[in-house]
């Protein structure tokens, strides 16, 4: 026998105790193979005994490893009383084995089955017919890997489309105070361009402070500039890669934007900043106590400086100047004429 063969048709027989009618046998940690097998009465047999169809009169299992081969029957010593049962009757013959099988590898290190050279792996497609090689665009489910005798491997391969996109990797977010703006950056590793329609494109979004996230722009570039930016607030960025129908998980980052809000004025009561004047963009608020000079006070059209003439109000200078600080009183008097800006105390 060839080595390709007594090694191909060892690998089957694992699969007996591992997944198939031989898992009764197995001892976990070994590697083994193994065959179960029964024998049958002929129609005529089950007449005349009055049987069931799962009644048998034999019961085998055979298993071997690199080092010890153990084959078990199981029966009656009348052919004619059949075994009935599973537990204490079909599966005898492998808890025997592995009864046994176990003391023998007991404490001891059993090499595996080694492939030959003459033998080589490959992946195909379940159920294809000729067989064909899986792509990478197989799914999970019909893929299968088997053996085949070097120099027999099927060349023809399955169709190969895309499914899946990476996600855009490296995404960063930093912002420019000069221009008032973040600037994000990202990589991305693309697919067989053979695979692709059209070129991959990315979708950019951005959420403000837990909001609800709106779509910036789609781009074929891998970095994208957000203008606008508010201070005092957090952004979070998402870029997912897409390509026809397939779009990619998101990357995402956030970026707090440092300095304070800007301010939010109540403006109901009108210009503030004037309070005597209608039309005064100057100090109407100067204290002109020394003064009673009604021409210089309350002038609604000057637009000077008040300035303060805080001299005595009711204790003038013997010789009828005024004590106290003369402003500049661009204003006119009661006769409209203007004044110089002199006030000498009189009254």
């Amino acid at each position: 026998m060839k080595d390709s063969t007594a090694y191909m048709v060892t690998d089957i027989l694992r699969d007996v105790v591992t997944m198939g009618t031989g898992k009764t046998a197995n001892v976990s940690g070994l590697d083994m193979a193994g065959k179960t097998g029964t024998t049958n009465y002929d129609a005529d047999a089950k007449k005349k005994l009055g049987l069931k169809n799962s009644d048998v009169p034999d019961s085998w299992f055979t298993g071997y490893t690199t080092e010890y081969t153990i084959a078990v029957w199981g029966g009656y010593k009348n052919y004619t009383t059949p075994i009935t049962t599973f537990d204490r009757g079909r599966y005898v013959p492998q808890i025997l084995f592995r009864t046994v099988m176990t003391d023998l590898v007991a404490g001891k290190k059993t090499p595996h089955f080694k492939q030959p050279s003459s033998v080589e792996e490959a992946t195909i497609v379940k159920g294809s017919n000729p067989t064909i090689l899986a792509s990478r665009s197989t799914p999970d489910a019909l893929r299968s890997t088997e053996l085949f005798v070097r120099g027999t491997v099927p060349t023809k391969m399955d169709k190969e489309y895309l499914t899946e996109l990476d996600a855009p990797a490296g995404l960063s977010a930093e912002y420019d105070n000069e221009t008032n703006s973040v600037i994000l950056n990202w990589t991305h590793k693309g697919p067989d361009t053979e695979l692709l329609l059209g070129p991959v494109q990315f979708e950019v979004s951005v959420a403000m402070d837990g909001s609800e996230v709106q779509k910036m722009t789609t781009t074929t570039d891998q970095t994208v500039t957000f203008s606008g930016v508010e201070l005092g607030h957090t952004y979070v960025f998402y870029v997912k890669a897409i390509a026809g129908d397939i779009e990619s998980s998101p990357a995402s980052t956030s970026l707090l934007i440092e300095g304070q809000k800007e301010p939010e004025f109540n403006n109901e009561d009108g210009n503030q900043g004037n309070d005597q004047g209608e039309e005064n963009n100057g100090n109407n608020n100067g204290n002109n106590k020394g003064n009673n000079n009604k021409g210089n006070n309350g002038n609604k059209g000057n637009n000077g400086n008040d300035g303060n003439n805080n001299g005595s109000d009711n204790n003038p200078d013997e010789d009828g100047s005024d004590s106290g600080n003369s402003g500049d009183d661009s204003g006119s008097g009661d006769d409209g004429e203007p004044d110089n800006g002199t006030d000498d105390g009189s009254q």
